[in-house]
């Protein structure tokens, strides 16, 4: 007997949130643990589940119906084939009912299987009996006529893991006070973002800016097809560019041509040089004028200038020092606590990347030559790492009584109403039916919390 429509109509429903397809699950097999039998209601009818324990993240599930649990679903179907089916010597939708079923109701019950099934996993889903995720497997359906149907679920679970050092730990968190050394630096970035240039024949000094054409070359100095760019700009005083190519570009001429050699993606690659365009950086005098300009009027002098920058830059270390702060929260706690992840959650962090590297290109479309399968290697153990965050933070909240609140809510609303210009109460809405959202506001209450759990060890950069 085939279930297609049962996939077809997505019977086995996804947890939500996710969007995971069926993967074989990974870790060590363990033996299968008792069984533990519910009784539940569906269809305002007792079932029978027995469900067993096949490994730290994976569980099988076999449900029972009797006949006369069975009923209900086939009366049902019976009168829909009736109302639908128009039979020899009755008008469409009159004929007996009875003789619907002395005719087609075997056939009627194997087609109704598929809807009892989905009906009766979807409220095991909603009563929280089973807690599946991703994409279950359907193992067999055994259908016997006037006695019973009974059929076996595969699916994977959140391991069943205590969290008890996350109170414990030992973090380390940066301090930093900035200098004047610092302040003087980025006085000077801001003086040369806002230079102006002319066009010059000859370098003398660092302060130039010099366009060129670069045409990889082989052994025999003849150009290689596809490794040319043209019109690339190099800054000369920019501490990046490579120390062989900035040296020479320090004594180039407009019309110069060289080949010199560089490290193009990890080789040894000898490169045409040509020098297009030379152009001398002139630099802003550093006057209260230019104080004003550059801040958009927020100080009016030279002075003021120097104390925004410190103050600006304080506020940078500050916020990099609490990112890094949880980031350290995080990774010691993934650390610390080694258990099976479900393969089918860390499909669907895969899948987020996935999801985010299309929405750089036009119609989210990946780019012809985009290496999917190479992508999912590169980015497994960041999936593997992000997964083991998330179970490690559901129970830390599921221990500590922490819930996500309509204040929550509201208060991010308020916030990103601030940023976007959308009215606060047409997010709060939209926000509530986030799965995303409840997890972004989940994951900073946690942190919160254990920011003050934690041991603390500064150290001063």
């Amino acid at each position: 007997m085939k279930l297609s429509s049962f996939w077809a109509r997505g019977g086995i429903g996804r947890r939500a949130g996710l969007r995971i397809q069926w993967a074989k699950p990974v870790g060590v097999r363990i033996p299968p643990c008792p069984r533990k039998i519910l009784k539940i209601k569906s269809k305002n009818l007792s079932l029978e589940i027995n469900i067993n324990k096949l490994g730290q993240t994976e569980e099988e599930a076999e449900i029972k119906l009797l006949w006369n649990e069975l009923v209900p679903y086939f009366e049902e179907a019976y009168k829909k084939f009736q109302a639908e089916t128009e039979i020899k010597g009755f008008r469409k939708g009159k004929a007996p009912i009875e003789l619907i079923k002395r005719q087609f109701g075997e056939q009627i019950e194997y087609d109704a299987l598929d809807d009892i099934v989905n009906d009766v996993y979807q409220n095991l889903v909603k009563d929280k009996k089973i807690n599946p995720l991703g994409t279950p497997e359907l193992l067999n359906v055994d259908y016997k006529r006037n006695e019973s149907l009974v059929f076996k679920i595969k699916y994977e679970v959140l391991p069943e893991i205590e969290i008890s050092n996350y109170r414990d730990i030992e973090v380390e968190k940066i301090a930093h006070e900035v200098d004047d050394k610092e302040v003087k630096e980025e006085i000077k970035r801001l003086l040369v973002a806002n230079s102006t240039y002319e066009e010059e024949d000859e370098v003398k000094n660092e302060l130039y800016r010099v366009t060129v054409d670069l045409q990889g070359v082989d052994q025999n100095n003849l150009p290689v097809l596809g490794r040319r760019s043209e019109n690339v700009v190099i800054e000369l005083d920019d501490e990046s560019v490579v120390d062989v190519l900035r040296k020479r570009l320090s004594i180039a001429k407009k019309g110069d041509e060289f080949i010199i050699e560089l490290m193009v993606d990890n080789k040894p690659e000898k490169v045409k040089v040509g020098v297009k365009k030379i152009e001398k950086k002139n630099l802003p005098e550093l006057n209260d004028e230019f104080a004003s300009k550059v801040t958009n009027g927020k100080v009016n002098s030279v002075e003021e200038l120097k104390k925004h920058i410190r103050s600006e830059l304080q506020k940078w270390w500050e916020e990099y020092s609490e990112l890094r702060f949880y980031d350290s929260i995080v990774s010691e706690l993934v650390r610390t606590n080694d258990f099976v992840v479900p393969e089918s959650l860390i499909e669907d962090f895969i899948q987020s990347m996935l999801d985010s590297e299309r929405a750089k290109y036009p119609d989210g479309k990946l780019p012809p030559d985009f290496d999917e399968q190479l992508f999912r290697q590169k980015r497994r153990a960041d999936a593997v790492f992000n997964a083991k965050w998330y179970v490690i933070k559901n129970k830390i909240a599921e221990a500590e009584g922490i819930e996500v609140t309509d204040e929550d809510y509201e208060k991010l609303a308020e916030e990103d109403s601030a940023e976007t210009g959308i009215e606060k109460e047409k997010l709060v809405p939209f926000y509530k039916r986030s799965e995303h959202i409840r997890e972004k506001l989940l994951n900073r209450k946690v942190l919160n919390f254990l920011r003050d759990k934690v041991k603390v060890i500064e150290r001063i950069v």
